[in-house]
C-alpha cells in the first residue's frame, strides 16, 4: 500500500467516524432518557402509595419528623415504597452529571430529580405577601395538599428533572430537589439549567402517574406551562418572577 492509499484510508475512516459519532451520541441520550423515565414511573408508583396511605395528601418538600426531630424530605417520605436512597447514584438519571449529595445543615440535597413543591402551595396566600426571590414564602408553611384539591392531575407536574445550579453559586454544581419555574432568557446564574441531559428534552412525572418528555424552553416558560405547575390549573402570572 502506498502512502497516498494509506492516507486515503485514514481519511475515509475519519469521515465515517465523524458520521457515526452523532448517531452514537443520540443513541446514548435516548438510552439515558428511557432509564430516567423508568425511574420517574417508579417514583410515581411510590408517590401514589404514599398518598393512599396518608389520608390522600401529598408530602411537603421538607418537614420536621416528630419522632426523631430530623428534617425529612419528600424523597425520604417515598423511601418505604421506593427503596433506593437519594445518595445512591442508581436513584438518579444516568444523563445527570452534577453532584449528588444529601441534606446538610447548610444545604439541601442536590441530584437529578425535583419535587413540584411550589405548585402544591397555592392556598398559602400569606406566603405570597412575604415573597422570596422564587415568588413564594417559606417552603414549609402550607398545609399538606389533598389530591382532591388538584383540578387536573393529568396536567400537573409532580416530580421532574432538576434545574441545574451552577458552581458559580455553590461550592458544588448540581440540581435542586424542588422544581423551579421561570424563563431561561436572562436567567440568574443560580437558576441555570443543564441542557445536555437528554438532548432537547426533560422528563416530567405528572400527578396522574404518566411521564412525558418536554422541551425545557416550554417547560420553564410560564406563558406555555404556567397552569401545569398549580393545583387549580391556573397560570397565576402574579407569582411569576
Amino acid at each position: 500500500m502506498t502512502l497516498t492509499e494509506l492516507l486515503l484510508v485514514i481519511a475515509v475512516i475519519a469521515i465515517l467516524a465523524a458520521l457515526l459519532l452523532p448517531a452514537l451520541s443520540k443513541a446514548k441520550s435516548n438510552a439515558h432518557s428511557a432509564s430516567c423515565k423508568n425511574h420517574l414511573h417508579q417514583m410515581g408508583f411510590a408517590l401514589r402509595m404514599y398518598v393512599d396511605e396518608n389520608a390522600h395528601k401529598y408530602p411537603r418538600l421538607t418537614e420536621i419528623d416528630g419522632s426523631s426531630s430530623s428534617i425529612v424530605s419528600w424523597a425520604d417520605r417515598l423511601l418505604p415504597f421506593y427503596k433506593l436512597q437519594w445518595t445512591n447514584t442508581a436513584y438518579h438519571c444516568q444523563g445527570y452529571k452534577g453532584t449528588i449529595i444529601g441534606r446538610s445543615i447548610t444545604n439541601g440535597p442536590l441530584g437529578s430529580y425535583a419535587y413540584n413543591a411550589f405548585g402544591l402551595r397555592l392556598e398559602d396566600s400569606g406566603a405570597i405577601e412575604q415573597a422570596t426571590p422564587l415568588g413564594l414564602g417559606p417552603l414549609n408553611r402550607a398545609k399538606p395538599i389533598s389530591e382532591a384539591q388538584i383540578v387536573a392531575a393529568a396536567q400537573m407536574f409532580a416530580i421532574g428533572e432538576s434545574r441545574f445550579v451552577s458552581k458559580d453559586v455553590n461550592d458544588t454544581a448540581g440540581g435542586n430537589d424542588y422544581m423551579v419555574r421561570g424563563l431561561l432568557i436572562n436567567t440568574p446564574t443560580w437558576l441555570k439549567f443543564d441542557p445536555a441531559r437528554h438532548g432537547k428534552t426533560y422528563n416530567q412525572l405528572f400527578c396522574d402517574g404518566h411521564v412525558q418528555a418536554m422541551n425545557p424552553w416550554v417547560l420553564y416558560n410560564c406563558t406555555n406551562s404556567g397552569a401545569m405547575w398549580n393545583i387549580d390549573h391556573q397560570a397565576h402570572p402574579e407569582l411569576w418572577r
